[in-house]
């Protein structure tokens, strides 16, 4: 017989009562939350000594807020780990979700609404842990990478056999292939 380990998870949340319940639903859905958080600098000493599997993360905390802990693991301040933000989203704070993408975050979960009950909101918070434990962080690594800005002395990749606009012949006739 085989035991699988559990995924280990920190979670991030000001919120004690978030906070609290982010750890009762992974915890029933199987996962070992190995610490929690209040603030950034909490979550980033919690993934420096847990190294865990996934880090839940609030966008709005005090001090070094959810994106400033993406951007400190994208810097290298602990080792990559695939985060999902569990945040308020609503039309005035949509950009801190395209944000957080940006800044390397695995998914987004929104905290859940008196409409949309805990059930559904515990069930898709552990699908996307899930996926971001199973992912061993390579989404997160790619992100992180691709987030640094290239030096001026390193060219842009081109692909072979591409056309610069200036080879190209004028605007052809609607019925030739386009260059």
């Amino acid at each position: 017989m085989t035991l699988l380990a559990k995924q280990r998870v920190v979670v991030a949340d000001d919120s004690r009562l978030m906070r609290r319940m982010l750890a009762d639903a992974l915890d029933r859905q199987g996962f070992d939350v190995v610490a929690t958080a209040a603030d950034g600098d909490e979550a980033l000493a919690a993934c420096r000594e847990h190294r865990p599997d996934a880090l839940t993360l609030d966008l709005a905390m005090p001090g070094l807020d959810g994106l400033g802990v993406l951007r400190a693991l994208r810097d290298g301040e602990a080792e990559p780990v695939p985060v999902v933000v569990v945040s308020a989203f609503s039309p005035a704070r949509g950009m801190h979700a395209v944000d957080a993408l940006a800044e390397g975050a695995f998914d987004l979960v929104a905290k859940p609404t008196a409409a949309q009950g805990l059930t559904a909101f515990a069930d898709e918070l552990g699908r996307k842990v899930s996926g971001a434990a199973h992912s061993g962080g390579r989404r997160a690594q790619r992100a992180m990478r691709a987030a640094v800005p290239r030096r001026a002395s390193q060219p842009r990749p081109v692909a072979v056999g591409a056309r610069s606009p200036s080879s190209c012949p004028p605007s052809p006739p609607r019925s030739a292939p386009a260059c």
